[in-house]
């Protein structure tokens, strides 16, 4: 569970969220990639959550800021991708320390490209580029409806 904490006109308030995940997997169906979403930080539209990322024995785990808007074209992109099976979908956070390129061939493969950068220090980043397919991008969208659908509150 995530939880949100402040002043608004006078008034504490302590809301708690429950964490949401998108996750990016490989062809086997292995997690490559999540973003935890466990709140929000403001009324603007702010997320807090984590990054973690695990391949080949790298890995990686660090806080992001994310705004809900964000993940809006990204969500289209990913449903023409998923219709089509050509094309591109990508998401780049406003904080530039996420992002991620989706590459359809037409016949169901899809090549992942990604650029993770650390929050507090862009010089700690890592680039990767896996193989995934047609089948997972029912699951993403899915998540990321739930992601908008839960945080637009």
């Amino acid at each position: 569970m995530g939880r949100m904490w402040g002043r608004v006109r006078g008034i504490n308030y302590n809301i708690e969220y429950q964490t949401m995940e998108f996750n990016v997997k490989d062809t086997g169906g292995k997690t490559v990639l999540t973003l935890n979403i466990s709140g929000k930080e403001d009324s603007e539209g702010w997320l807090q959550g984590t990054v973690v990322f695990e391949l080949y024995g790298f890995h990686a785990n660090f806080g992001m800021s994310i705004m809900l808007n964000d993940f809006y074209p990204f969500i289209e992109q990913l449903k023409n991708l998923n219709k089509s099976l050509k094309g591109s979908a990508s998401f780049k956070n406003i904080e530039d320390n996420i992002d991620l390129f989706f590459e359809g061939d037409g016949i169901g493969h899809i090549k992942t490209k990604g650029i993770l950068k650390h929050s507090t220090n862009p010089f700690l980043s890592t680039s990767f580029e896996i193989d995934t397919d047609q089948t997972f991008l029912p699951e993403m969208i899915s998540q990321l409806e739930t992601i908008l659908e839960y945080f637009k509150r």
